[in-house]
């Protein structure tokens, strides 16, 4: 059995702030594609710890934990494409 190190549980102060990106990312999620809720993170300050932009599979991996809110989908005109 791996060991499996949790952020909070090195620093609080860093759990926190990943409460906060994952709740922004989440108040991102209205159709936008995930390089556009990356961008807007980045526009909002929250950056990697290098100071680089998220890439678009941190920002799906931020939105997969939402319980019961699929990712929205849309097609190039903005209108929402159901879920198969």
């Amino acid at each position: 059995m791996g060991s499996f190190v949790t952020y909070a549980s090195l620093d609080p102060t860093r759990a926190c702030h990943h409460r906060q990106l994952a709740a922004a990312a989440r108040a991102l999620n209205d159709g936008r594609s995930l390089r556009q809720i990356a961008a807007a993170l980045a526009e909002q300050g929250f950056v990697t710890p290098s100071g680089k932009t998220y890439a678009q599979s941190a920002a799906k991996g931020m939105l997969a934990g939402v319980k019961g809110r699929a990712l929205k989908r849309t097609d190039a005109k903005g209108r929402r494409i159901p879920a198969t």
